[in-house]
This record gives structure tokens, C-alpha cells and sequence, in this order.
């Protein structure tokens, strides 16, 4: 079972179904929203001001370092699902480096990319049917 958990999450070879991307992809969503605010909790206890004052600097900081660290510990594994969900789509994972890049032009070009790139990437990503049969990643997943 662990062997599993750990290629779902961690590898990035072969296929998944769209559901199994969608039950991936909402199990780290779960995790994240059950787990920030008591990493946000610990954040303020760990980092209270001497004086017991807090400065807004200082609260935001402490309330985006667990985020942060959040985010970070989920990037891969959310790299291996859209991966392998690209690989069943019969896609290379090269093209998520190309949506990222995508995104960050965007962003540097002053366009809010949230409402084009990354929305159109998720939904094709998510919803678009699997290749049938075997493909150059591998067999079909079992789970349609």
C-alpha cells in the first residue's frame, strides 16, 4: 500500500484516470485547509513579540510562513498527479513547465493570468478524456 501512496504522490511515471487525479488532487486540498490554520496557530505561538505587541509585519509573516511551507511540501506531489495525468492524456509533463511558464510571463507582463492560463491548464488537465489503450507512458488506467 505505502509502494502505492508513494508512486501516486511521488513518481512521475505513468497514467492516472481523471478520477483518480480529482480524489489526489482534493485529498491534498483537504490537507492543506485541515492543517494551515493549526501550522498557523503554532507559527504565533512560536514567533510572539517579546512585548506581546504584534506589528503587522510581523503577524503577516508569521501567518504566511506556515503557507508557505504548506504549499512547498505539497508542489511535488501535485507536479507527479498533473504528470501523470498529462501522461494519460497522452502528453508529455514537459507541457506543465510550459504552462508555468505561461503563468509567470503573464504576471511579469502585468496580465492576471489566474483567469486564462491556469483555469484553461486545470480544466483541460482535469476534465479532458485519457487516450485509450496503451500509450508511450503506459497502460491505461483501470478507472475511467
Amino acid at each position: 500500500m505505502s509502494a502505492l501512496f508513494a508512486w501516486f504522490f511521488l513518481s512521475l511515471r505513468g497514467r492516472i484516470s481523471r478520477q483518480e487525479f480529482w480524489l489526489g488532487y482534493l485529498l491534498m486540498m483537504a490537507v492543506l485547509f485541515l492543517f494551515i490554520p493549526r501550522l498557523q496557530d503554532l507559527s504565533l505561538a512560536v514567533h510572539q513579540p517579546a512585548n506581546g505587541n504584534w506589528h503587522r509585519d510581523e503577524l503577516d509573516a508569521a501567518l504566511l510562513r506556515p503557507k508557505i511551507g504548506a504549499f512547498a511540501s505539497m508542489l511535488w506531489p501535485l507536479i507527479a498527479l498533473y504528470v501523470k495525468r498529462l501522461h494519460d492524456i497522452g502528453a508529455s509533463g514537459w507541457w506543465l513547465f510550459v504552462a508555468a511558464a505561461a503563468l509567470l510571463f503573464m504576471t511579469m507582463i502585468g496580465i492576471d493570468p489566474r483567469n486564462y492560463v491556469g483555469a484553461a491548464f486545470f480544466a483541460v488537465v482535469g476534465l479532458a478524456r485519457g487516450t485509450r489503450g496503451d500509450n508511450r507512458f503506459g497502460p491505461e488506467p483501470i478507472h475511467r
